[in-house]
Formats: C-alpha cells, sequence, structure tokens
C-alpha cells in the first residue's frame, strides 16, 4: 500500500500544480494588449495539451494499479468481505482524483473561449476597464462549480478574484466560499483558516461577522469548544447589533450551560 500513498500524493502534487497555473492566467484586464493577450493564450494552449497527456497518464496508471489491486485482493480475499471495502475505497479516490482533472480541464476551455473574445478598448487611466465584470464572471463560475460540488475547481475560481482584484468588493465573498469549500470537504482546520483571513484583510466587510461566526460553527462542529469560544467572543465584540452578533451571544450562552 506504500507505492499506492504515493501515487496518491503525486496525483495530489499534479492538480495543485494545475490549480496554481490556472490561477496565474486565470483573468486578462481590459488594458491588456493584442501581444500580451497572445501571449497568454499561447501559454493556455500549452497548459491544456500538458494537462490532456497528464490526464491521460493518469488514466493508464489507475487502470494499471486498480488491475494489480484486484489480481492481489482476489488472491488473499478475506471472509468478512473487508478486502472488497478496500477496493471499493480505493476505487472512488482514483475517480475523484480524474473528477478533479476534469474539472480543471472544463475551466481551460472557458479560458480559451474568453481569450477569443474581442479586445476591448483601452481603458481611462488607472481604472481597468471591466475589473468588476471580470471579478463577477470568475465568482459566478465558482458558484457554479460549487452547486456542482466541484470543491477545486471552485477554488480555483475564487482564488482568481484574490489574486488579481484583492479589492474589489467580491474578494470577501471569494475568501469566504475557499473557506466553506473545505469545509465540504471535511478540512475543518484550513476551512476555518481561511475563513479567519476574511475579517484579518476584509475587517469592514459585510462578510467578516459572517466569517467569524462561521469559523466558531466549525469549530463548535468538530468539538473544539475553546476555539469555538474565542470566535464568538470576537462576533460579540467587534460586530454589536448586528445578526450574527446575536447568533454569537446565543451559540456561546448554549456552550456555557
Amino acid at each position: 500500500m506504500g507505492s499506492t500513498a504515493s501515487r496518491g500524493k503525486a496525483m495530489g502534487r499534479a492538480a495543485r500544480g494545475l490549480a496554481a497555473g490556472l490561477c496565474a492566467a486565470v483573468v486578462v484586464s481590459g488594458c491588456a494588449t493584442k501581444k500580451d493577450l497572445k501571449q497568454v493564450r499561447d501559454e493556455l494552449v500549452v497548459m491544456q495539451a500538458r494537462q490532456d497527456s497528464l490526464f491521460r497518464e493518469m488514466q493508464r496508471q489507475n487502470r494499471m494499479l486498480l488491475d494489480t489491486i484486484r489480481t492481489a485482493f482476489v488472491m488473499q480475499a478475506d471472509a468478512q468481505g473487508q478486502t472488497s471495502f478496500r477496493f471499493n475505497e480505493l476505487a472512488d479516490q482514483v475517480a475523484r482524483t480524474e473528477q478533479v482533472l476534469v474539472q480543471l480541464q472544463t475551466l481551460v476551455g472557458q479560458l480559451m473561449d474568453r481569450l477569443n473574445r474581442p479586445v476591448q478598448a483601452a481603458p481611462q487611466q488607472g481604472i481597468p476597464a471591466g475589473s468588476s465584470g471580470d471579478a463577477a464572471e470568475a465568482y459566478g463560475m465558482g458558484m457554479t462549480s460549487m452547486q456542482e460540488q466541484s470543491w477545486a475547481a471552485a477554488r480555483v475560481a475564487f482564488q482568481a478574484i484574490l489574486d488579481n482584484f484583492p479589492n474589489d468588493p467580491l474578494a470577501p465573498d471569494a475568501q469566504y466560499q475557499i473557506g466553506e469549500t473545505f469545509a465540504a470537504e471535511g478540512d475543518t482546520v484550513r476551512a476555518v483558516a481561511e475563513l479567519e483571513k476574511v475579517e484579518a484583510n476584509w475587517p469592514r466587510a459585510t462578510r467578516a461577522p459572517a466569517a467569524l461566526l462561521r469559523a466558531g460553527i466549525l469549530s463548535e462542529e468538530s468539538g473544539n469548544k475553546a476555539a469555538a469560544r474565542n470566535f464568538y467572543n470576537r462576533v460579540i465584540q467587534q460586530f454589536p447589533g448586528k445578526d450574527e452578533e446575536r447568533i454569537a451571544r446565543e451559540r456561546l450562552n448554549r456552550l456555557r450551560g
């Protein structure tokens, strides 16, 4: 099973590498020149080719791995059915990894379509033409992926907003949703850390109290009552009069009871 674990880690690194590459090229501002657009388009073509090659290679390796493990499990099958369970679990993990790659592949295609649109007119100095529109489009892609439970693809879209439009009104919402993707995957520690960044980076945003409250609820549900109390107290102290303050106070009182 050691080789299986190493293959899984390699697949994870490959998926994260693709996501990082997409984040770097996902949004092109309205002030980009035709030369800039051509360069990004060429890079995306190369990225898509590499991704297709990686996807095919991973499919081949996954099939070989599953065939090998299936043979070994059949030879060493036990009466309790544990072998069948472990094999099905591994097959599900492989399928989920391939699904992430498919999602990223789809996102590359969407970006290619966007780059093929006509170049926008030059913006006024200091005001990137269509920047908020670009952020809204990326946010819409992220929310669509959330509805489809494509958490990795959603993070790529939301991270693109943070990388390219950190001052856009949608940036705090994008950061909040990144936290929600990790919560959906069961990674409470990472979810709480990402949610806490909302208040840290945009303390006056309307999402700030909601993010701290959500971090408290996740902490409470995971059994970390000390962290939950800390988050609830922060909501109460920093956002008096808000609906989140009322909810935080109620949940804090229940923890004390």
